[in-house]
């Protein structure tokens, strides 16, 4: 009898835990969401500045915190913090530091630091590569197949979602989705679903699904919210999304992936961002929105032309 008391009484703990709104409401990311999150980004997970990197780029280090320091206040995470994680610190400053910088050869002698940074943290992957997007390009529209349905995408209310929820310099996002410390496809799926494509549900790390769910035993597909991921999912499993090759097929509404450490010679896609704004074909005058370090109509040409990224521009037709 005591048996049977005690599973019932258990039972009911852990139905009243599963169903607690307060509870779902301040679960925070653990330690598995952020192996996860690596683990979709294609990503090894280091949590402390490697010893190979201190004896090489001690200085170039030391360097980089006091401008992030100067640019973001306390707050910002320095190579000697206690939550420092190697890509989110290279991220800040590819996405930040880079842009707010006027001193271009301080920004390339920071840049050899995250260049090799890259290479530590990259895993290598067997990912098709296809031909960047180019500025001003005659070259036809890529070959490969369009396959998530985007057949009724609403490009402005895309775009209206994307400044509703970003504010330059701060981190303003929808309550109704988590926020990542890598935030920047986590917010171009909620762009793409505020314009009306659906989400596609399966499996959870599975290439093929593309959805948001939160809660205590739920966490968004690997493709809503990894970089690289959610361009594996538009190039095998989209439909009315084509990757494009030129500047001149490019619109409002449509996303940009970035390789944003191609010297390190491994295909991998670490960024991405909405086009809000085009005023011609030069990548100049194409302007994005993102977060992580959150931007409002920074001109493409300050992450292609002055940080070296390469564009692989998606066209949502």
């Amino acid at each position: 009898m005591k048996k049977i008391l005690f599973s019932f009484l258990a039972i009911c703990m852990l139905l009243t835990i599963s169903v607690s709104p307060a509870a779902a409401a301040t679960t925070d990311t653990t330690t598995q969401d952020i192996l996860d999150f690596y683990a979709a980004e294609h990503m090894n997970y280091i949590d402390e500045m490697p010893a190979s990197l201190l004896n090489e780029y001690q200085d170039i280090i030391e360097l980089a915190d006091q401008y992030l320091l100067q640019f973001y206040g306390n707050d910002v995470m320095l190579s000697t913090s206690e939550n420092f994680v190697l890509d989110q610190y290279c991220n800040k400053i590819k996405l930040g530091l880079f842009l707010d910088l006027t001193d271009r050869e301080v920004v390339e002698e920071i840049r050899a630091f995250t260049n090799a940074a890259a290479e530590l943290y990259v895993v290598q992957t067997t990912s098709r590569v296809s031909e960047p997007t180019t500025q001003d390009s005659t070259e036809p529209l890529s070959s490969i197949q369009p396959r998530l349905n985007a057949g009724n995408y609403d490009a402005d209310a895309a775009v209206a979602y994307a400044y509703l929820w970003t504010e330059e310099g701060s981190t303003l996002s929808n309550p109704d989705y988590h926020r990542y410390d890598e935030d920047c496809t986590n917010f171009v799926s909620q762009v793409l679903h505020a314009g009306g494509i659906p989400q596609v549900n399966g499996e959870r790390k599975s290439t093929s699904s593309w959805y948001y769910d939160w809660g205590l035993l739920a966490r968004p597909s690997y493709t809503w919210s990894g970089a690289h991921n959610l361009y594996e999912h538009l190039r095998d499993y989209s439909t009315n999304i084509v990757r494009i090759t030129s500047t001149v097929d490019l619109k409002v509404g449509d996303i940009i992936s970035f390789d944003t450490d191609p010297d390190d010679d491994t295909f991998h896609i670490g960024h991405t961002a909405v086009v809000t704004r085009k005023d011609g074909n030069s990548w100049s005058d194409i302007y994005l929105t993102y977060h992580s370090t959150d931007r409002e109509d920074i001109a493409a040409s300050v992450l292609i032309n002055d940080n070296g990224y390469l564009a692989y521009a998606w066209s949502i037709e």
